[in-house]
Protein backbone atom coordinates (compact mmCIF):
# COMPACT_ATOMS: atom_id res chain seq x y z
CA UNK A 1 0.00 0.00 0.00
CA UNK A 2 1.05 3.38 -1.26
CA UNK A 3 2.42 5.64 1.71
CA UNK A 4 0.00 8.57 2.76
CA UNK A 5 1.30 11.61 4.47
CA UNK A 6 -1.49 13.34 6.58
CA UNK A 7 -1.75 17.25 5.02
CA UNK A 8 -0.63 18.80 8.40
CA UNK A 9 2.46 16.73 8.36
CA UNK A 10 2.75 17.67 4.17
CA UNK A 11 2.76 21.18 5.07
CA UNK A 12 5.65 20.63 7.29
CA UNK A 13 7.66 18.48 5.15
CA UNK A 14 7.38 21.39 2.37
CA UNK A 15 8.88 23.66 5.12
CA UNK A 16 11.73 21.28 5.48
CA UNK A 17 12.67 21.30 2.10
CA UNK A 18 12.37 25.33 1.58
CA UNK A 19 14.61 26.44 4.30
CA UNK A 20 18.42 27.46 3.32
CA UNK A 21 20.91 24.88 3.55
CA UNK A 22 22.68 26.51 6.83
CA UNK A 23 19.02 25.96 8.43
CA UNK A 24 19.42 22.51 7.58
CA UNK A 25 22.56 22.07 8.73
CA UNK A 26 21.83 23.48 12.08
CA UNK A 27 18.71 21.37 12.65
CA UNK A 28 20.79 17.95 12.18
CA UNK A 29 22.87 18.71 14.19
CA UNK A 30 20.48 20.45 17.15
CA UNK A 31 18.55 17.20 16.55
CA UNK A 32 21.95 14.62 17.08
CA UNK A 33 21.48 14.97 20.50
CA UNK A 34 17.99 13.41 21.31
CA UNK A 35 17.77 11.42 24.45
CA UNK A 36 16.29 7.98 24.22
CA UNK A 37 12.92 7.74 25.18
CA UNK A 38 9.52 5.07 25.02
CA UNK A 39 7.25 7.19 24.61
CA UNK A 40 6.10 9.38 21.17
CA UNK A 41 4.96 12.25 23.30
CA UNK A 42 8.34 12.96 25.24
CA UNK A 43 10.20 12.49 21.82
CA UNK A 44 8.07 15.32 20.31
CA UNK A 45 8.28 17.53 23.72
CA UNK A 46 12.17 16.85 23.58
CA UNK A 47 12.28 18.07 19.99
CA UNK A 48 10.58 20.74 19.84
CA UNK A 49 13.01 23.23 22.81
CA UNK A 50 16.04 22.01 20.28
CA UNK A 51 13.83 24.25 17.23
CA UNK A 52 13.53 27.33 19.07
CA UNK A 53 16.67 29.34 17.53
CA UNK A 54 14.81 28.51 14.40
CA UNK A 55 12.86 30.55 12.54
CA UNK A 56 10.07 27.47 12.39
CA UNK A 57 6.50 28.88 13.05
CA UNK A 58 5.18 25.20 14.57
CA UNK A 59 8.65 23.89 15.78
CA UNK A 60 6.50 20.66 17.58
CA UNK A 61 4.99 19.92 14.24
CA UNK A 62 8.24 18.97 12.92
CA UNK A 63 8.49 16.73 16.27
CA UNK A 64 5.34 15.26 15.20
CA UNK A 65 6.30 14.57 11.32
CA UNK A 66 9.95 13.37 11.94
CA UNK A 67 8.25 10.97 14.95
CA UNK A 68 5.27 9.54 12.66
CA UNK A 69 7.84 9.30 9.51
CA UNK A 70 10.41 7.42 11.73
CA UNK A 71 7.13 5.02 13.48
CA UNK A 72 6.32 4.20 9.72
CA UNK A 73 9.38 3.83 8.62
CA UNK A 74 10.92 1.09 11.47
CA UNK A 75 7.06 -0.48 11.43
CA UNK A 76 7.39 -1.43 7.93
CA UNK A 77 11.22 -2.62 8.36
CA UNK A 78 12.26 -0.10 5.26
CA UNK A 79 15.90 0.63 4.99
CA UNK A 80 16.01 4.66 5.16
CA UNK A 81 16.83 5.57 1.79
CA UNK A 82 13.71 3.20 0.00
CA UNK A 83 11.64 5.15 2.68
CA UNK A 84 12.86 8.59 1.81
CA UNK A 85 11.66 7.20 -1.81
CA UNK A 86 8.31 6.51 -0.93
CA UNK A 87 8.16 9.79 0.85
CA UNK A 88 8.86 11.73 -2.24
CA UNK A 89 6.44 9.56 -4.20
CA UNK A 90 4.18 10.37 -1.26
CA UNK A 91 5.07 14.33 -1.37
CA UNK A 92 4.00 14.00 -5.45
CA UNK A 93 1.02 12.74 -5.09
CA UNK A 94 -0.59 14.88 -2.45
CA UNK A 95 -3.31 17.63 -3.45
CA UNK A 96 -2.59 20.17 -4.10
CA UNK A 97 0.74 19.14 -5.15
CA UNK A 98 4.26 20.30 -3.79
CA UNK A 99 6.45 21.93 -6.06
CA UNK A 100 9.91 19.28 -6.32
CA UNK A 101 11.19 20.51 -9.82
CA UNK A 102 14.25 21.25 -10.44
CA UNK A 103 16.75 20.45 -7.47
CA UNK A 104 13.92 20.66 -5.34
CA UNK A 105 13.27 16.72 -5.58
CA UNK A 106 17.33 15.47 -5.23
CA UNK A 107 17.32 18.21 -1.98
CA UNK A 108 13.92 16.98 -0.71
CA UNK A 109 14.82 12.99 -0.58
CA UNK A 110 18.14 14.13 0.56
CA UNK A 111 17.09 16.05 3.77
CA UNK A 112 14.55 13.27 4.60
CA UNK A 113 17.21 10.46 4.22
CA UNK A 114 19.30 12.59 6.61
CA UNK A 115 16.84 13.37 9.26
CA UNK A 116 15.59 9.74 9.51
CA UNK A 117 19.02 8.61 9.74
CA UNK A 118 19.69 10.52 12.91
CA UNK A 119 20.71 7.70 15.28
CA UNK A 120 19.14 8.99 18.16
CA UNK A 121 15.50 9.43 16.59
CA UNK A 122 15.75 5.79 14.41
CA UNK A 123 17.15 4.04 17.97
CA UNK A 124 14.40 5.76 19.86
CA UNK A 125 11.51 4.85 17.48
CA UNK A 126 12.83 0.97 16.56
CA UNK A 127 12.90 0.64 20.36
CA UNK A 128 9.05 1.77 20.37
CA UNK A 129 8.31 -0.24 17.54
CA UNK A 130 10.36 -3.28 19.01
CA UNK A 131 8.41 -2.89 22.73
CA UNK A 132 4.75 -3.51 21.14
CA UNK A 133 5.71 -5.59 18.38
CA UNK A 134 3.39 -8.87 20.01
CA UNK A 135 0.61 -10.20 18.98
CA UNK A 136 -1.20 -9.72 22.41
CA UNK A 137 -0.41 -6.26 24.22
CA UNK A 138 -1.44 -6.58 28.21
CA UNK A 139 -3.13 -3.01 28.82
CA UNK A 140 -4.94 -3.10 31.96
CA UNK A 141 -5.02 -6.29 34.82
CA UNK A 142 -7.08 -6.33 37.94
CA UNK A 143 -8.40 -8.73 40.50
CA UNK A 144 -12.07 -9.42 41.46
CA UNK A 145 -12.98 -11.03 45.03
CA UNK A 146 -16.12 -12.32 46.18
CA UNK A 147 -17.73 -15.16 48.03
CA UNK A 148 -19.56 -17.93 47.05
CA UNK A 149 -22.53 -19.07 49.18
CA UNK A 150 -22.61 -23.03 49.89
CA UNK A 151 -26.47 -23.86 50.21
CA UNK A 152 -27.86 -26.74 52.32
CA UNK A 153 -31.29 -28.83 51.07
CA UNK A 154 -32.96 -25.82 51.72
CA UNK A 155 -31.78 -23.07 48.99
CA UNK A 156 -34.01 -20.59 51.00
CA UNK A 157 -32.04 -21.27 54.46
CA UNK A 158 -28.89 -19.60 55.70
CA UNK A 159 -25.67 -20.91 54.27
CA UNK A 160 -23.77 -23.95 55.11
CA UNK A 161 -20.54 -22.37 53.72
CA UNK A 162 -19.22 -19.35 51.83
CA UNK A 163 -15.74 -20.16 49.37
CA UNK A 164 -13.99 -17.04 48.80
CA UNK A 165 -12.92 -16.53 44.84
CA UNK A 166 -10.76 -14.14 43.02
CA UNK A 167 -11.29 -13.35 39.18
CA UNK A 168 -8.41 -12.16 37.45
CA UNK A 169 -9.40 -9.70 34.73
CA UNK A 170 -6.92 -8.96 32.09
CA UNK A 171 -7.66 -6.46 29.18
CA UNK A 172 -4.68 -7.02 26.17
CA UNK A 173 -5.12 -5.28 22.69
CA UNK A 174 -4.94 -7.16 19.52
CA UNK A 175 -4.58 -5.72 16.06
CA UNK A 176 -5.63 -2.58 17.76
CA UNK A 177 -8.84 -4.17 19.09
CA UNK A 178 -9.09 -4.54 22.98
CA UNK A 179 -10.29 -7.83 24.02
CA UNK A 180 -10.75 -8.91 27.57
CA UNK A 181 -10.03 -11.99 29.38
CA UNK A 182 -11.36 -13.51 32.98
CA UNK A 183 -9.17 -16.36 34.73
CA UNK A 184 -10.83 -18.07 37.76
CA UNK A 185 -8.05 -18.26 40.88
CA UNK A 186 -7.64 -19.96 44.53
CA UNK A 187 -5.33 -18.45 47.18
CA UNK A 188 -2.78 -21.11 45.53
CA UNK A 189 -2.73 -19.75 42.68
CA UNK A 190 -2.28 -16.36 43.98
CA UNK A 191 0.87 -17.48 45.81
CA UNK A 192 2.11 -18.83 42.51
CA UNK A 193 1.64 -15.63 40.83
CA UNK A 194 3.33 -13.80 43.13
CA UNK A 195 6.45 -16.08 43.23
CA UNK A 196 6.43 -15.95 39.35
CA UNK A 197 6.23 -11.90 39.21
CA UNK A 198 8.79 -11.79 41.88
CA UNK A 199 11.23 -13.77 40.30
CA UNK A 200 10.80 -11.92 37.23
CA UNK A 201 11.43 -8.46 38.83
CA UNK A 202 14.47 -10.42 40.30
CA UNK A 203 15.89 -11.29 37.18
CA UNK A 204 14.82 -7.86 35.32
CA UNK A 205 16.95 -6.74 37.31
CA UNK A 206 19.50 -8.60 37.36
CA UNK A 207 19.70 -7.94 33.87
CA UNK A 208 19.62 -4.05 34.10
CA UNK A 209 22.61 -4.32 36.27
CA UNK A 210 24.51 -6.45 33.99
CA UNK A 211 23.79 -4.60 30.64
CA UNK A 212 24.26 -1.25 33.22
CA UNK A 213 28.01 -3.13 33.65
CA UNK A 214 28.45 -3.18 30.16
CA UNK A 215 27.82 0.37 29.49
CA UNK A 216 23.99 -0.72 27.54
CA UNK A 217 21.25 1.64 28.56
CA UNK A 218 18.13 -0.11 29.74
CA UNK A 219 15.02 2.21 28.29
CA UNK A 220 12.65 0.00 30.14
CA UNK A 221 12.50 -3.42 31.84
Amino acid sequence: MPLKIPKEHLETLEVLISITDKEMSGLLSALSGLPFSLDFDALIKAISPKLESFSFAKPEAIGALLISLSASRAHADTPVPKFANEVIRSIERATPPIDLSGDKRSRAKDRITKLLALEPLSAATKAIHLQRDFERILTHSRILTDARPVYGQDPAGKPLAMIITHTLKLTYSKDDESTELYLALDSEDITDLKQVLNRAEAKAKSLAKALTTADIPVLRS
